[in-house]
């Protein structure tokens, strides 16, 4: 929609893990993020984006998952105490440490990675379960089930820029943003 009403303004996307200086540093005039801005950053909510859990899915035809998973594999919602009794694969993510609490987990798989797929493969493989926003897991990995986590826990996504950046495209798309996501969050 954007590019019909602007059709000469020209929109470069990069996938990161990280923006942390990409703001600060010019090489960005706007990033999607759920990290909170720095002081001379707005940042403007659009989107809730709920956890979920990623179990093994069919453990009973699956010899490689433990016995101990079979309770939970396949349910459509779960608790944090139904997860506590299991192997969490741990990654990298400061809101998931927020929600839950890693001591009273079984045990703890840390597992750091630039995507979820290798997540995904170790929650297949049956080595434990994850907890990830649901947007990084929209669609079922074969091997795995999404659960709904009890009581919900989401993270905010916002896009954020520069307050002094008064670029006439930038404030065209970022009004455009504003418009669009008005009633999602």
């Amino acid at each position: 929609k954007f590019k019909s009403k602007y059709p000469d303004v020209s929109i470069s996307i990069s996938v990161e893990n990280s923006f942390s200086g990409w703001l600060k540093n010019d090489l960005a005039d706007v990033v999607f993020t759920d990290i909170e801005p720095q002081d001379n950053e707005e940042w403007v909510p659009f989107i809730k984006d709920r956890y979920v859990a990623v179990l093994p899915e069919g453990v009973l035809s699956n010899k490689n998952v433990p016995n101990e998973l079979k309770n939970i594999s396949n349910k459509k919602t779960v608790t944090k105490d139904d997860l506590y009794k299991h192997t969490l694969i741990s990654v990298n993510d400061s809101k998931t440490r927020e929600f839950i609490d890693e001591k009273k987990f079984k045990k703890i798989v840390k597992f750091s990675s630039t995507d979820d797929l290798g997540v995904l493969a170790l929650v297949k493989q049956g080595i434990g379960v994850a907890i990830l926003p649901s947007l990084s897991v929209q669609e079922s990995f074969a091997g795995t089930h999404i659960a709904l986590i009890e009581p919900e826990y989401f993270r905010v996504l916002a896009f954020s820029y520069k307050k002094e950046n008064k670029k006439y495209c930038l404030l065209k798309f970022i009004q455009f943003l504003k418009d669009y996501y008005k009633d999602k969050i």
